[in-house]
């Protein structure tokens, strides 16, 4: 059994890195897969042992260079693109944040923090210096200020915003044995990080779709009463 597997993993591995490499082939890619694997069932059929297992290495390896190019895309959005650009020649660290107006959907409700909230916004445009720029990929900003907690109810999954944001590239460690942050960040769909001065600039456009509304709604409500319960009846700290 474990050596019939090892066909298989190979053309997915060598496809995946096929798709790395190209990149846009992601659509022609999945076409390949989808008919290989058609023809493969068919021959498979008509007991032509031999070209089923050509045709199922074929859609294996078609299937991987699919996954190797949504892989590609998703680490190297064109927002880390624009802004890779924009900073051509500076440091990964350190030097003056770029500050843009963007604009996107929030991927999720906002998180409170001990600085504040962290929003994920999933930007699809952005304005730098009075030119808009349609770009796309995830921001992770920290707000500030003092009005957060009276902001961040209206933060929620989904709703539209547009908030100026202080730009910087995610902190790369090079200690051994510490993972990467900014691969991490990368693998969860956030090519940036960012600071906004004030609650106050995060401007909601638009709502978010009812369900996602309705959704949102509920969990505020558990998030209420969590607080109320919980929160009343946990025991106090003791002093050391």
């Amino acid at each position: 059994m474990l050596h019939g597997a090892i066909a298989p993993a190979a053309a997915m591995l060598s496809g995946a890195a096929a798709g790395w490499a190209l990149g846009r082939a992601v659509p022609l890619a999945v076409a390949v897969a989808i008919l290989a694997w058609a023809v493969a069932a068919l021959l498979l059929r008509r007991h032509a042992e031999r070209w089923f297992v050509v045709a199922s290495l074929l859609g294996f390896t078609a299937c991987g260079t699919a996954l190797g190019g949504i892989a590609r895309a998703e680490l190297r959005t064109p927002l880390v693109a624009w802004y890779a650009a924009q900073r051509a020649g500076e440091p990964r660290t350190g030097g003056p944040r770029r500050v843009v107006v963007v604009e996107g959907r929030l991927r999720r409700d906002a998180l409170a923090t001990d600085y504040g909230a962290s929003l994920v916004v999933d930007v699809d445009r952005l304005t730098d210096r009075g030119r808009e720029v349609a770009v796309r990929g995830g921001v992770r900003a920290s707000v500030g200020g003092r009005f957060v907690e009276a902001r961040m109810p209206a933060w929620r999954v989904g709703r539209r915003v547009r908030v100026p944001v202080a730009l910087r590239w995610p902190p790369r460690y090079a200690n051994f044995g510490t993972p990467d942050q900014a691969h991490r960040l990368r693998t969860r769909g956030i090519g940036l990080l960012g600071s906004v001065k004030s609650a106050l600039l995060v401007e909601v456009l638009e709502p978010a779709a009812r369900r996602a509304e309705w959704a949102a709604a509920v969990r505020a409500r558990v998030r209420g009463w969590i607080a109320r319960s919980v929160g009343a009846t946990a025991p106090a700290p003791r002093a050391s």
